[in-house]
């Protein structure tokens, strides 16, 4: 899957900004392919948090979970991006594995996994944490401190061995993700100024793990 992902990001704020709804609020084209690799094309919407994806075809609405698909794909409405999520057994907060969805953003020896959710910011003036847009809907009354929401990932690595660790943004945590080449990683780091809390620059470094020292 090729696109660019700072283009998904702005893509992702503006259409939050303007249509004042989520991804996962809307419907979008695309395709979902069952554990049985029966595939059901249509219209979809998702539920990261139910694991769940509803499909309407034909004047008829499907629903799945996450431990009857395989995975699912969509063109993101308003932001012209391809999207591509997999259904993968993960140990949750309870203890128990079960399938749950991620988002692939990078392939590779190390791939970059994501799941997003709307996280909470307080702002000044109206103005947007992720945009220099002014936000007038979240402040109609005056330029006080506000309370909005915004899309935000929480970053996966799976590594070739069938591992999946949880992201903390830590420099000194993600390169332990890394079996080789932690040494030459950290000095990228450095060198590109990388903040290992943001969805580019993780991409970044991961496409640069793939492709040039793996």
């Amino acid at each position: 899957m090729r696109f660019t992902l700072s283009f998904l990001l702005i893509s992702l704020n503006l259409s939050v900004c303007f249509a004042w709804q989520f991804p996962s609020e809307e419907w979008h084209r695309g395709e979902i392919v069952l554990t049985d690799l029966t595939v059901r094309k249509g219209e979809l919407k998702y539920d990261l948090d139910r694991e769940a994806v509803q499909i309407r075809a034909n004047d008829k609405t499907e629903t799945y979970d996450a431990s009857q698909i395989s995975s699912f794909v969509f063109i993101q409405r308003n932001a012209n991006s391809l999207r591509t999520f997999y259904s993968i057994p993960y140990k949750t907060e309870s203890g128990y594995e079960r399938p749950i969805f991620f988002e692939r953003f990078v392939e590779g020896k190390m791939t970059l996994l994501g799941r997003e959710y709307v996280a909470t910011t307080t702002l000044s003036n109206g103005m947007s944490a992720r945009s220099s847009f002014r936000n007038s809907y979240n402040n109609p009354y005056g330029n006080g401190p506000t309370t909005t929401n915004f899309l935000a990932f929480k970053l996966y690595f799976a590594n070739d061995k069938g591992q999946i660790f949880e992201s903390t943004g830590r420099t000194k945590d993600v390169i332990t993700y890394f079996d080789d080449n932690q040494a030459e990683l950290k000095k990228y780091i450095k060198k590109e100024k990388l903040k290992l809390d943001e969805l580019p620059d993780v991409a970044k470094l991961v496409r640069h793990y793939n492709n040039d020292l793996s």
